[in-house]
């Protein structure tokens, strides 16, 4: 560092720490506090700004923006390739859609830290219009304008060894003693992790390492339990397992930018508002924990093999989440699947244990010795009431409304609510409730008219209204996409690992732990038992049987017409049930998290020939300008396309918002996928005539090899596809 730092040396090594979120400290402050900028080196430096402003324009009129864009990992990468990624990059490419800027970005020699002082020169002599991760101060913002709103935070962090298994997120807060290493002098984090290990009544020992590499040693050897760190800079061999004090970070340009400063402040102001999660979203993608990696925590492990058998109590009468198999009467349904992926995991022991009809899940966990419940609402009030404390759910669905033909479901008041007595809590609470003991006598009650309307969630609803029982009742979606979660309970009192080990399944638990059992409840619905077809046809029966002998031919005629016609309707609603689960419900396209099970199947199997990533350019101006109905039409429109340019076989996918994705089944080469890739181009460009409205896409594509994981694939193409954006736009590119 000595051989690149002149007479302003120490004023550069200050802007560093500060713009650099991982080194934030208050030595930047300091160091900068003593700094001041001349009236007039500050109306030069505007004067050249706007002087530039002017000038840095493409052919188009588009506005040239030049970046400066160090080698941070997670937030400005460049592979071999020339291929950009990381949080800052891809924030950069939403404010671009906002502004219609077109980027230029700046390189330079040298480890990060050279990069980094070389580059804050060059913002402050206009050299760079825009760099990012700028941490703010008042000392700095004499040398430099910021956005006035972040784009993202940083927090102070507690790194533990990839190996260690006794201190984990969960459990870092109930250590009694903690000793962490750190990196250099640095006041203001050793004083928030001082506070933060006081609140949590940790007795702290420090050990002052030399360098970020020391401290990494002495977490791996065991002489320290952590190291200190920030989240957004990972540590080779540890990860994170508690975060706090948050530092927000910056876009900051040259001094007197005020056009660029505008137009940032209205992207980010816009971004937030139209995409609240873009923050989130993107810290998890390039900063987030793996929770597979990590596994069990030791205190967890230790409670599992003292725990011996684990009572959990479920519901009857609440299929396909739960129920008691007519024939066995052990539990089936999506708790059954939730049940055996949890102990599959963990390797708990469950014992299942029906709760009878009418009892309230706080007098069944008492009479019964439960440990846990399964399949309850997830409902604060609930457990407010019940003494419960809930996990994370692990089925999620909307709240659905299920009235008597003939009720203005646009207007309830003064009609009787059928409340099952084990659901939510607040529909106890309306006027005119009746309680039943069931979710099923509930739907028996409105059939009956014993009640104009019940609640049930979106899958309870679909199963009972599918098996053709009911004549007199309807189900609806509630508006406004009012969620109807399930999840696992433990009493409020009890030890809180129990609840700790089941969120930490839940966390890694895929969609298809539950969907098998599912499945299964729905083809146990469609046998037609002569119980079942008593019930359903009974007026039929009588009043054949008052027929003579010579009809009863006739009668077993339609006995077996009914039972072939009911057979087909359930068969088509059990496709319902299996294609809500597993599919998107705007472009029938596969879901996401199936999508990745049967790509990493696919792979394993070494069937894999291609992965593709496809995204819609300018997708928010559509939205903008068209309104998001003809967004929509625009996403099934691109649905159907994929649909005609691949084959049946192959994965198709809608991964979120405009991007989708598809896993090529079988042997490709280079060639055939580039015909692939520009036959699916020629048939969006054909559908933009039936849509009135054009759009195009950008497709990035990569061969599998046998060695590829899922990740490995979807990085490339997914490179690959900002590759076709960042020259053009509508166009494809193959890694």
């Amino acid at each position: 560092m000595k051989e690149i730092i002149d007479k302003n040396g120490s004023r550069r090594i200050a802007l560093l720490l500060a713009c650099f979120v991982a080194l934030v400290s208050t030595i930047a402050v300091c160091a900068l506090s003593s700094m001041t900028v001349s009236a007039e080196s500050a109306f030069a430096e505007e004067d050249a700004a706007s002087q530039q402003e002017s000038e840095n324009v493409d052919g188009d009129g588009r506005r040239v923006i030049r970046i400066a864009f160090p080698q941070q990992n997670g937030l400005t990468e460049t592979d071999d390739d020339g291929t950009r990624s990381g949080y800052t990059f891809e924030y950069l490419e939403q404010i671009a859609q906002q502004t219609g800027w077109r980027y230029e970005y700046v390189t330079v020699e040298g480890d990060i830290n050279e990069q980094l002082v070389a580059m804050l020169d060059m913002l402050e002599s206009g050299e760079v219009d825009i760099m990012g991760a700028m941490s703010y101060s008042d000392a700095l913002a004499e040398v430099y304008d910021f956005a006035i709103k972040p784009y993202g935070y940083a927090h102070t962090a507690l790194f533990a060894a990839d190996g260690n298994t006794a201190i984990t997120n969960t459990n870092v807060y109930e250590l009694d003693h903690a000793t962490v290493a750190t990196n250099g002098p640095s006041p203001t984090s050793t004083a928030e992790l001082k506070t933060f290990c006081a609140m949590n009544g940790i007795e702290l020992d420090i050990i002052q390492a030399d360098s970020s590499g020391d401290a990494v040693d002495l977490v791996v050897r065991g002489e320290a339990d952590l190291a200190l760190g920030v989240d957004i800079s990972p540590l080779p061999g540890l990860h994170p397992v508690a975060t706090f004090t948050p530092k927000p970070f910056y876009f900051a340009t040259t001094k007197g930018n005020k056009e660029i400063v505008a137009s940032m402040n209205e992207a980010i102001a816009s971004i937030d508002s139209a995409e609240p999660q873009l923050q989130s979203s993107l810290y998890d993608k390039y900063f987030g924990i793996d929770e597979t990696v990590y596994g069990l925590s030791d205190d967890m492990k230790s409670y599992i093999e003292q725990q011996g058998t684990t009572r959990v109590g479920y519901f009857i009468g609440e299929a396909p989440i739960q129920d008691a198999d007519e024939e066995t009467g052990e539990l089936v349904g999506a708790a059954k699947g939730a049940l055996d992926y949890v102990s599959e995991y963990t390797g708990l022991s469950f014992e299942a244990v029906a709760i009878p009809n009418g009892m309230p899940v706080d007098e069944a966990i008492e009479a019964l010795d439960l440990d846990m419940v399964v399949g309850v609402s997830h409902d604060y009030e609930l457990a407010r009431e019940k003494n419960l404390a809930l996990s994370t759910p692990y089925l999620r669905s909307l709240k659905w409304l299920v009235v008597r033909n003939g009720v203005d479901a646009s207007d309830l008041s003064g009609k009787r609510v059928a409340v099952a007595a084990n659901r939510a809590a607040a529909e106890g609470r309306i006027e005119d409730s009746i309680v039943y003991d069931t979710v099923q006598e509930c739907f028996d009650a409105v059939d009956r008219g014993e009640a104009d309307y019940t609640y049930a969630d979106g899958y309870i609803a679909p199963f009972y209204i599918s098996g053709g029982q009911y004549r007199n009742i309807t189900a609806l979606a509630e508006t406004g996409g009012v969620e109807s979660n399930v999840c696992f309970a433990v009493p409020a009192s009890s030890d809180t690992t129990l609840l700790k080990i089941l969120n930490k399944a839940i966390q890694v638990m895929p969609t298809g732990a539950t969907n098998a059992s599912i499945y299964g409840q729905v083809t146990q619905m469609q046998k037609m038992t002569p119980e079942r077809f008593v019930k359903d046809f009974a007026i039929e029966i009588i009043v054949v049987s008052l027929i003579l002998a010579a009809i009863i031919i006739a009668l077993l005629v339609l006995y077996a017409r009914t039972r072939s016609k009911a057979l087909t309707v359930v068969t088509a609603e059990k496709d319902q049930l299996e294609m809500k689960a597993e599919r998107d419900d705007l472009t029938g396209l596969l879901g996401v998290g199936t999508f990745r099970d049967r790509a990493r199947e696919m792979l394993a199997r070494g069937e894999a020939g291609a992965f593709i990533v496809v995204d819609i350019d300018d997708f928010k101006l559509v939205n903008d300008t068209l309104g998001h109905r003809k967004g929509d039409d625009t996403l099934v429109a691109l649905a159907d396309s994929l649909r005609q340019a691949f084959r049946n076989d192959d994965l198709l996918c809608r991964l979120g918002g405009d991007e989708f994705a598809i896993c090529v089944r079988g042997s490709i080469d280079s060639e055939t996928l580039e015909r692939r890739c520009s036959a699916l181009q020629d048939l969006v460009e054909k559908s933009t005539g039936s849509l009135r409205s054009d759009y195009s896409v950008s497709i990035g594509a990569t061969l599998a090899h046998r060695s590829d994981r899922y990740a490995d694939l979807y990085d490339r193409a997914d490179k690959a596809m900002y590759y076709a954006k960042r020259n053009g736009k509508n166009s494809f590119h193959i890694e």
